[in-house]
């Protein structure tokens, strides 16, 4: 079965709260749902990741997180599937009120359903951070070249008057791109790839007013597709065919 993307939504919110909300969004059943939030605050108190993720009848699990700014900002990315998920609002939960949040939703189809809450389509996870122009996060060797690649990066640049884009890597599509503009530029984007690449990356437009270079962070995981079951063949009456010595062919 081949694996598939959607982009179901994606957003920002500028005010001091302790709990955002996206649109709402209709999950598939049984597709793999992913939530890439980028969150943070000027207060230096540090990083203060998501304490839960609620919405659509699903159980939101975090896969990894990576801090940005150790003392100000972070990346995170959460997982949820299930049979026959409600359609609404997700809201993301925060023990603490943050100055700003970015979000973007999107669900892979085709992928295996075993395990809880989507852990059998995510095979595995990596992350990185830096300060540069780039950033690439490299990933194991996949499972199967059947399966696809994720990656999300947030990044903030101390400027003002134009927006901070963010390049997708070689042969990856972009799902979303947010950005805020706060007095400084944060931005989140995600992207895919519907194969195999052990090196997700991205390219920042570090210079825009000559300050320097932006800080940034990311996490790229492997998305498993779910394997098709065996089936015998069969006869002209649905009985399965017989080898030479009666038994059914395997």
């Amino acid at each position: 079965m081949a694996i598939g993307i959607t982009a179901l939504t994606s957003g920002s919110d500028g005010t001091n709260l302790s709990a955002y909300s996206t649109a709402s969004v209709s999950p598939a059943g049984n597709a793999l749902a992913l939530i890439a939030v980028y969150n943070g605050n000027t207060a230096g108190t540090g990083s203060v990741y998501p304490t839960s993720i609620t919405g659509n009848g699903l159980t939101w699990v975090q896969v990894d997180s990576q801090t940005i700014d150790s003392a100000y900002d972070g990346v995170s990315l959460w997982r949820a599937m299930g049979a026959s998920p409600s359609t609404g609002v997700i809201t993301i939960n925060f023990a603490a009120a943050q100055e700003w949040c970015e979000w973007s939703v999107v669900e892979w189809t085709g992928v295996d359903t075993t395990g809880t809450n989507g852990s059998g389509a995510v095979v595995q996870s990596a992350k990185g951070g830096s300060t540069g122009t780039g950033l690439t996060v490299t990933l194991s060797a996949f499972g199967s070249a059947n399966n696809g690649t994720y990656g999300c990066t947030g990044a903030w640049a101390d400027y003002a008057s134009s927006v901070l884009s963010i390049a997708v890597g070689s042969g990856f599509t972009e799902q979303h791109e947010v950005n805020l503009n706060l007095g400084w530029q944060e931005s989140l984007q995600t992207q895919s790839l519907l194969s195999n690449d052990t090196t997700c990356d991205w390219a920042y437009d570090n210079n825009i007013d000559g300050t320097g270079s932006d800080n940034c962070g990311g996490i790229a995981a492997e998305i498993k597709e779910a394997v098709a079951a065996l089936t015998r063949p069969q006869g002209p009456f649905g009985h399965p065919f017989h080898g030479a010595f009666g038994g059914p062919i395997a």
